[in-house]
């Protein structure tokens, strides 16, 4: 069997991950994780680390579902919204604070600028914007790239423009989700077996990821 796994990558994710620098202000021993590094041309599995002490047969996060945060915006809210050719990324936006079922939804900072435009609203991961354009977009149309990406969600609220999922991704989603950026819009299967060979040495199957035109090549 013969994988993607690359061995001095693997060790070096494995021994770096480990090391409480890479988690500022969560130096505690429980503190967890995981890593996932995808080449981006072919989709195999360069490296994943399901745990910062990951031993064979423990929980494996690579496929443990997390709210994924901001950053969902690109995949659900700000390339859905190019795709409309509605807006460009140099659309004005509001930048507001305001409520959203019942709910304030406020910027990291605090800070709100009055109007942005949809491009420094991604920059500068603006809640606001991301949920009022998500709004304007709609859940069926938002998440009809999602599922392009075989990603389900059982969410509709405002919520999901900014991660918060009732069930989260994994970082196999999330990977295969950003290489449709870099890939002219088509995302690739992930996959760690590449080729099997039968005892006399005899190719007998070979790895055929499937592919998905996410977004056009201008959006990517």
């Amino acid at each position: 069997i013969v994988t993607s796994m690359n061995k001095d990558a693997q060790e070096i994710a494995f021994d770096q991950f480990r090391y409480d620098t890479y988690l500022p202000g969560n130096n505690k021993e429980n503190v967890e994780g995981a890593f996932v590094m995808m080449d981006q041309e072919t989709g195999g599995i360069v490296a994943a680390i399901g745990g910062r002490s990951y031993k064979f047969l423990d929980f494996n996060r690579v496929y443990a579902k997390r709210q994924p945060g901001s950053t969902i915006k690109p995949l659900i809210v700000y390339a859905p919204a190019l795709e409309t050719k509605e807006y460009t990324p140099y659309s004005v936006l509001p930048d507001e604070l305001r409520e959203w079922d019942g709910n304030k939804v406020r910027n990291h900072n605090d800070q709100y600028e009055g109007s942005v435009t949809l491009y420094d609203a991604l920059k500068r991961s603006k809640n606001t914007t991301a949920v009022w354009l998500y709004n304007e977009l709609g859940f069926d149309y938002a998440s009809s790239f999602l599922k392009k990406m075989n990603i389900e969600i059982a969410d509709n609220g405002y919520s999901v423009a900014l991660g918060g999922l009732k069930h989260g991704l994994t970082p196999i989603q999330l990977v295969e989700g950003y290489r449709t950026f870099i890939h002219d819009g088509e995302m690739i299967e992930a996959h760690t077996i590449k080729e099997i060979y039968d005892r006399k040495g005899e190719l007998i199957a070979k790895a055929k990821p499937k592919t998905e035109q996410v977004f056009s090549s201008q959006v990517a």
